[in-house]
């Protein structure tokens, strides 16, 4: 899903309707593979295939109680998996986007490399290729 306009905006959309009192939207960020979930104006949950769903305890309220069972289901089990306090939610967004980084600049390293690899494959072949066309020529 992208944006019909692409202005490196992230993909926003209400993933809970029960009106215009409670706003419920998550953004997906497509260069970074980040989704980000709001209640309100308050990051509730992010997803990132590094970390998979990582949903943060309620201590709001009882809409934002339902704007999180709506990410993640609201199961016994999800409500365990989330995370209780503010700072070990921001570590693991913290770290997430910094192996996100590490994994941008290896994938690019690994790209450099095959180009180059591949540049210096073509210059061989045109240096064999002069070559043998010298050794013909009788030189």
């Amino acid at each position: 899903m992208k944006n019909t306009i692409d202005y490196d905006l992230p993909y926003k959309w209400n993933y809970y309707k029960q009106g215009s009192n409670s706003p419920a939207v998550a953004f997906r960020d497509e260069n970074s593979g980040f989704t980000y979930f709001y209640s309100y104006n308050t990051l509730v949950a992010f997803e990132h295939t590094l970390s998979g769903l990582v949903v943060r305890e309620n201590v709001w309220g009882v809409t934002t109680g339902k704007h999180l069972n709506a990410i993640d289901g609201g199961s016994v089990d999800a409500k365990i998996e989330r995370v209780t306090y503010y700072e070990d939610f921001k570590k693991k967004l913290e770290e997430t986007q910094s192996k996100s980084r590490e994994t941008t600049v290896k994938v690019a390293e690994l790209l450099k490399e095959l180009k180059d690899k591949e540049t210096r494959n073509e210059r061989l072949a045109e240096r064999i290729k002069l070559n043998s066309g010298y050794s013909k020529a009788g030189h």
